[in-house]
C-alpha cells in the first residue's frame, strides 16, 4: 500500500500578490529602460501561452512547494525521535507540487505598480529607477500538494503550511524578503492516502 497522501488546500490570500518574472524580449541598443519597461512590463507575470486559459496570469506551482519549504527551513521543527534532525530534507525531498495555480486574471488587463527601486535589482544600490511590476490585489484557489515521506505527518503539514501562508508567503516582495505580499490563508486542508488504479 502506497504512504503517498494528497492534501488538497484551498487558499486564499491576506496581501496582494506580485510577479517579477525575467523579460524575454530583449531591450534594443536605441531604446531607453525606462522605455522599455513601460512597453514589456507584463512580460514579468507568468502568463499561460496556450489552451484556453491563454493569456491568464499564474501562480507556479513551484513557489507553494518553495513557501513551505522555507517555512521548514524558519521553524526548524525538530523529527519526534531523531535528535536533532528538522524538518528541512523532509520537505525538501518530500513534498511536490505539480499544477501550477491559474487565476481569473488576463494578464492584459493587468495594471502595474511603480517601484522606485535599484537598478541591479540588489538592495542598497547606488542607483535608482522606476520599474512596473503585475499586481492582483487578491486570489484564491485549490493547490494539491503530494507529500511522498511518511515523516512528514497530517499535523505537521498542516501547520508548515499555515506558516508558509503567514512567514514566508509567495511572489515578489513577500515577507520572507522582508516584504508584505504574498502571503496567505489556509481555508481547508483536505488529507487523504492517494488513489491507485
Amino acid at each position: 500500500m502506497s504512504s503517498i497522501r494528497t492534501a488538497t488546500c484551498v487558499l486564499e490570500s491576506v496581501s496582494p500578490y506580485s510577479q517579477g518574472n525575467y523579460f524575454t524580449t530583449a531591450r534594443t541598443s536605441k531604446m531607453k529602460a525606462d522605455e522599455h519597461d513601460t512597453l514589456y512590463w507584463r512580460e514579468r507575470a507568468h502568463t499561460v501561452k496556450r489552451g484556453p486559459n491563454e493569456g491568464q496570469m499564474f501562480i507556479p506551482a513551484q513557489q507553494f512547494k518553495n513557501a513551505i519549504l522555507d517555512a521548514a527551513k524558519f521553524l526548524g521543527m525538530k523529527v519526534r525521535g531523531k535528535g536533532q534532525a528538522t524538518y528541512s530534507k523532509h520537505f525538501a525531498a518530500g513534498v511536490m507540487v505539480n499544477d501550477d495555480l491559474v487565476l481569473p486574471v488576463k494578464v492584459a488587463d493587468l495594471e502595474p505598480e511603480i517601484v522606485w527601486c535599484s537598478a541591479d535589482g540588489k538592495p542598497g544600490g547606488s542607483s535608482k529607477v522606476l520599474r512596473r511590476f503585475p499586481l492582483v490585489e487578491s486570489w484564491s484557489g485549490t493547490v494539491q500538494f503530494l507529500i511522498l515521506d511518511e515523516t512528514i505527518d497530517d499535523a505537521v503539514f498542516r501547520e508548515h503550511l499555515q506558516h508558509a501562508g503567514s512567514l514566508i508567503g509567495i511572489g515578489r516582495w513577500r515577507p520572507i524578503k522582508n516584504g508584505r505580499y504574498g502571503r496567505f490563508t489556509v481555508k481547508s486542508c483536505d488529507i487523504k492516502p492517494l488513489s491507485t488504479p
